[in-house]
């Protein structure tokens, strides 16, 4: 595509696969990058192992080792062995880390949380900082969960859609721990 990895000047910059306009233009020296869609890796300067598929994936200065499949998926990444997949995935991860996102808008806000798994249709969407927590449902743990709710487990619809700050918390099933009754007290 136009301009299409465009600043390769290094021989380091190895193993490189750039499809799409100005997908990876700013590479100069990072290798083992692929990037495939619109803008998709256009700001990656020198970080390699990435691979990014759709407009505007892993398309700021991304960590190192990132997977982003989606529009927009991990678009603002730049931690480190993120697997980030579907529309807005991921898109504010700062400096998130090992964190496995799958679904339209699932941690779309989270910039600094790590270790976490979420899975489902906007699971953990308002999420800015949790760390070591499993998100697994459309719309679960939909509030923002700090570094308070770090340990949390939320599997079903809307489960832990109220949880902020508890710590340790698990719910399990439809709308379990929806409300707010009891949703930032810690290990229930």
């Amino acid at each position: 595509g136009y301009q299409a990895g465009t600043s390769v000047n290094n021989a380091a910059a190895a193993e490189l696969t750039f499809v799409g306009y100005r997908a990876g233009a700013s590479v100069t020296a990072g290798s083992a990058n692929t990037f495939i869609g619109y803008l998709c890796g256009d700001e990656v300067t020198t970080q390699g192992g990435n691979t990014g598929v759709g407009a505007q994936a892993l398309g700021a200065e991304a960590g190192a080792h990132n997977t982003a499949l989606g529009y927009a998926a991990g678009n603002v990444c730049v931690g480190v062995d993120n697997v980030l997949l579907g529309s807005r995935a991921g898109v504010a991860m700062t400096s998130a880390n090992y964190n496995i996102s799958i679904g339209k808008e699932s941690l779309k806000v989270m910039t600094t949380g790590d270790n976490n798994v979420a899975i489902g249709n906007q699971a953990g969407v308002a999420t800015i900082d949790v760390d070591d927590a499993v998100i697994i449902g459309d719309g679960a743990g939909a509030a923002n969960m700090d570094s308070d709710a770090d340990g949390t487990v939320l599997i079903g619809a809307s489960a832990g859609a109220a949880i902020t700050s508890g710590a340790g918390n698990t719910a399990i099933g439809y709308q379990a721990m929806k409300t707010s009754a009891h949703a930032d007290a810690d290990y229930h």
